[in-house]
This record gives structure tokens, C-alpha cells and sequence, in this order.
């Protein structure tokens, strides 16, 4: 199961997946949860927003919504990560898993895979 997640989890960072903005803020969350645990205050925004969370797309699709200058972009959407993040303090990580393997297995394009086809005719 935590391979597929981290399958999952790559696919959703590298835009295989698409995800909306608010699933995208929470797998970022959940995997957060379920690789480092319960929020800490170690974990500060800047130093989340150096972290590829959220995927490219997304980012691009909220600085055009919002009036946020690319410069806080990052640290805006860390403490909204992190906000996200706190309110699963307790969760065990194997429940978080299972929890991002549930809301990818909803995407219609998971578990596809595309091969390129060539005709030798």
C-alpha cells in the first residue's frame, strides 16, 4: 500500500494526475501527515515552501485567480498546507495512506498508464 502511494503521490506532483486546487492542498497534507508525522512547529512555512507540495498546475491556476505576487505564492500556500496539515494531528499514518489512496482512486485517469503505439506495416 505505501508503494502505491508513493506512486501515487509522484503522480500527482509530476501532473500525471490531475487534481483540483482543494484536493491538491490536501494530498499535500496528507502526505505530509504520513511521511513526517504529526504537524510539528519544527516544520515552518518557509521551509515547507522550498518543497514541491503542490503541482505546477495548480500554482499556476491560483496565482491567476488570486492577487498574490509569485514571490508569496510559496509561503502562502505552506501555511494553508500546514493549516490543512495541523487539523490531522492524531491520524495514524497508515490510515493517512489509505486516506490519499481513496481521494486519487476518484481521479478518472488513475491507474492508467499510456504506451506510445507504433504500426510496423
Amino acid at each position: 500500500l505505501y508503494q502505491c502511494f508513493l506512486a501515487s503521490r509522484h503522480s500527482v506532483i509530476t501532473e500525471e494526475l490531475d487534481v483540483s486546487n482543494k484536493d491538491a492542498f490536501l494530498l499535500a497534507a496528507l502526505s505530509l501527515q504520513a511521511t513526517r508525522g504529526d504537524y510539528d512547529a519544527v516544520h515552518t512555512a518557509a521551509g515547507l515552501a522550498k518543497e514541491q507540495l503542490i503541482p505546477v498546475r495548480n500554482q499556476r491556476e491560483l496565482l491567476s485567480d488570486a492577487s498574490i505576487k509569485p514571490a508569496d505564492a510559496g509561503l502562502m500556500w505552506a501555511e494553508e498546507v500546514i493549516r490543512i496539515w495541523r487539523s490531522l494531528q492524531g491520524i495514524l499514518r497508515h490510515l493517512t495512506v489509505l486516506k490519499y489512496i481513496q481521494i486519487i482512486q476518484k481521479h478518472r485517469r488513475f491507474a492508467m498508464q499510456y504506451f506510445e503505439v507504433k504500426n510496423n506495416q
